[in-house]
């Protein structure tokens, strides 16, 4: 933790004077790092006010002479465009740099190595506030001592105190803080498709390891869908079918008589038949209830769900969430798909402008996110994973709003990756004979399709 002002200011009344200008907001911001994080303080703002800069800087003044801090050029980080202004300097003298808010240290870090080219001593630094998320930290073991006015928990506590956040609220907002910053994957231009290996061997998130390995030992690129309100059904169908599917997937809220029993003999089924279970709960409310759907009730998904799939409606607070429950101790949950588009007539998810909102969260978000329910592929990225339902080899519809198209198609003409297939493997008399009709058929479209274009 940098070495806070403590007496040296007085910090309720700078705070006071930070929040009637609109220094702290909350919401969802990226800051530099590229870490979501749910407050950002924009001291920027403080130069609309002149009595709060000048504060500002006695409080900063305060500081220089109370810890007696010796220096014979005061330099700012660069910031934005700004960059480094050429001075005369004198090798061997002194330089303390002034931050308004310190994250990572390292815009401090870039200003004192090239200060220290200069030949300038810099080991010492002033900022308004530390985010307390490891900046005097870093900045220590690098040399340099980092002195702050305010830290992240007095600027919340002060908030609790005035009704903004509460206590829970502090609790969530520290906790986001304490998150690495999330997996960024970019867009790359390709021509074709990729190989297995080669997608297995590009993606960094470890649930599409994991899904690439099974679908290349059993050679299936087969999920079945068990829609049934009987676990003891469910279980029967996947005796039979366990050993040509990559995935099972479930709505747990139609099971009727779901029990701890029925969770572990699912669970056992997937580890011993090699696939792994997705529960299809389309999450889509805010955080906090996400977060108890996730762990709390009858079913407790995270448990026993690997991977579950979310709407991009509710944006990144949900992504978050489900960060920290995969983080969790006693969790199975290890990935999430966004749903991008249904096979149901009229959708109002399958629009360019939901679609460009979720590829932008999957892209952000690539160590939690690894791929999407979509009806084609939607992202030259060969690290994601493309699910797709509505599927179906001898019927186009079911009459009641679930369109179908061939397993070629699905999979060949609109490029994705792995088969959704429901009722039309689960309700028929001869399901084994049915579920090979499909893993075979789905398997030679995906590898015919790898054939033609790599």
């Amino acid at each position: 933790m940098s070495q806070a002002a403590g007496d040296m200011v007085n910090e309720r009344l700078l705070i006071e004077k930070l929040e009637s200008v609109g220094v702290f907001k909350l919401g969802s911001f990226t800051l530099k790092s590229g870490q979501i994080t749910p407050i950002y303080i924009d001291l920027r703002v403080i130069f609309t006010s002149p009595e709060v800069l000048e504060f500002t800087a006695k409080c900063v003044c305060d500081v220089i002479e109370m810890r007696d801090l010796k220096y014979d050029y005061i330099v700012g980080v660069p910031y934005a465009a700004l960059p480094l202004s050429t001075g005369i300097y004198e090798p061997g003298k002194r330089a303390l740099i002034i931050e308004d808010v310190v994250t990572s240290g390292g815009s401090i870090l870039e200003t004192v190595v090239s200060l220290r080219n200069e030949g300038l001593v810099c080991d010492e630094a002033i900022c308004v506030l530390d985010r307390e998320q490891g900046g005097p930290a870093y900045l220590l073991a690098e040399g340099t001592t980092l002195y702050s006015l305010l830290n992240m928990n007095k600027i919340l506590d002060f908030l609790i105190d005035v009704g903004t956040i509460t206590r829970k609220k502090k609790e969530d907002i520290l906790y986001q803080l304490t998150l690495p910053p999330p997996l960024t994957i970019e867009n790359v231009d390709y021509n074709g498709e990729w190989s297995l290996k080669s997608r297995r061997d590009s993606t960094q998130n470890p649930f599409n390891k994991k899904m690439f390995d099974i679908m290349n030992r059993k050679k299936t690129c087969l999920c079945l869908a068990i829609d049934s309100t009987d676990c003891n059904q469910i279980l029967q169908i996947l005796e039979k079918t366990g050993d040509y599917i990559c995935a099972v997937k479930l709505h747990a809220d139609v099971i009727e008589n779901f029990t701890p029993d029925f969770v572990q003999k699912l669970v056992a089924m997937a580890d011993s038949g090699d696939f792994i279970i997705m529960e299809d709960r389309k999450f889509a409310d805010i955080g906090h209830t996400v977060n108890l759907q996730l762990t709390k009730g009858p079913f407790k998904i995270a448990s026993w769900a690997q991977v579950v799939t979310v709407h991009a409606l509710s944006g990144q607070s949900v992504l978050n969430i489900i960060r920290k429950v995969i983080n969790g101790s006693t969790t199975k949950l290890v990935s999430s798909l966004l749903v991008v588009e249904l096979s149901s007539e009229g959708a109002f998810t399958n629009s360019n402008e939901y679609l460009k909102a979720a590829l932008d969260l999957a892209k952000n978000n690539g160590d939690i996110v690894s791929g999407f329910m979509c009806q084609k592929r939607c992202a030259n990225i060969p690290g994601f994973l493309h699910w797709t339902a509505g599927v179906h080899m001898d019927a186009v519809s079911d009459g009641i709003g679930q369109n179908w198209r061939t397993i070629e198609k699905a999979i060949s003409g609109d490029g994705n990756d792995i088969v959704v297939v429901g009722r039309a493997v689960t309700d028929v008399p001869d399901i084994n004979t049915q579920i090979r009709r499909y893993r075979d058929a789905a398997w030679e479209a995906f590898i015919s399709r790898q054939q033609k274009h790599c």
